[in-house]
């Protein structure tokens, strides 16, 4: 499970989350200010997670053991 909180003024925007090879796994809308995504039936490897709030994206390294 990846916690996410506080998003800042930008309740609303998109979670993205995708395997090394830039293949796309998780999609999820962000409806306010904490969101949480269950990554439990994906394999241990690395992930990038792009969180996109307005006109701002940031990519973030998960590692997941």
């Amino acid at each position: 499970m990846v916690s996410i909180s506080p998003l800042g003024n930008y309740p609303k925007g998109k979670i993205t989350i995708s395997d090394i090879n830039g293949r796309l796994l998780i999609t999820q809308v962000i409806e306010g200010p904490n969101t949480s995504l269950n990554l439990s039936d994906q394999p241990s490897g690395l992930y990038l997670m792009t969180i996109t709030l307005g006109e701002e994206s940031s990519v973030w390294k998960i590692i997941k053991k």
